[in-house]
This record gives structure tokens, sequence and C-alpha cells, in this order.
């Protein structure tokens, strides 16, 4: 699993893309790793495009990533996910409905103009699918995370 970052410190966004087939270990490493940055303590949002991730792993894995929020992220802030297919969709259903009878605001869509609404993002100030492309697996090649900090 492939799985890039990036923070935007004057939105207090976190940005992630997940590509190829979920990895428990790798989502606790990378998350382990962002949550140490410095940049985290500003974070209020985080997106997490999974449109190019298999959801196998996700589906059977859903009671682990839920325990690994509660227990070790804690933090609280909004969390959204873009998903688009039947499976990663069902998933992100049943994770939506676990986080948020735990009281984290967790929710899903299928594109990225509802994503930039429920992250209240105005699209004349920010562009989020360029920032979405720039952590493209493509662009990028086969690097686990990437860390730039920007400010807008």
């Amino acid at each position: 699993m492939i799985i890039n970052y990036q923070f935007i410190e004057a939105k207090g966004l976190l940005i992630k893309r997940y590509f190829d087939e979920f990895n428990l270990e790798q989502h606790v490493l990378s998350m382990t790793e962002i949550i140490s940055q410095p940049s985290w303590n500003n974070v209020e949002r985080v997106l997490t495009d999974a449109r190019e991730l298999d959801p196998r792993g996700v589906y059977k894995n859903i009671d682990a990533i839920v325990s690994f929020r509660k227990e070790v992220i804690k933090k609280e802030y909004l969390d959204v996910f873009i998903v688009d297919s039947p499976l990663l969709t069902v998933a992100t259903f049943l994770m939506q409905e676990k986080l948020n009878k735990l009281n984290f605001d967790f929710r899903y869509c299928s594109t990225v103009y509802q994503a930039e609404k429920l992250l209240e993002i105005s699209e004349t100030d920010f562009d989020l699918t360029e920032h979405l492309n720039s952590l493209s697996k493509n662009k990028l090649g086969k690097l686990k995370f990437i860390k730039p900090i920007i400010n807008l």
C-alpha cells in the first residue's frame, strides 16, 4: 500500500491519498508518523482520498481501524473520506457508524466537490483537486510517504 500525504497548515488541513491494497500495518505506521509531525497539532480537518484503494483489507480490519483511531489518534477533527466503489462505500459506512458512536466526526462522499462542501473549503481560494493530483501515485513514483508542508 502507498500512502501520500500533505499538511496544508494555513487551512488546518491534512490531505492523504491511499493506493493499492489496504494494509493495516502500513496504515498504523503512516498514521503514527503523521501524528508525530509538529504540523499535526494544527490539523482540524482530514481528507482521505481512497478512490484508488483496494478495499478488501479495509473491510476485514474495520474494528482494528476504529480501535486505533480511538486508542492512539484520539484527537478531535473532521474526517472526510472520498470513496467510489461499492465495497469501499459499505466498509466506510460501517466505520462511520462505529466512529460516530464514539463521538468522532467521520463522513464520506464520492466526489471532490462534496468533500469541499463537507470540509467547508471554498474552491475560489483553494484548489483541492490540484492538491490531490500533487499526491498522485504516478507523479511521485513509489514513495510511501511525502511530507511537504505548504503555507498558503
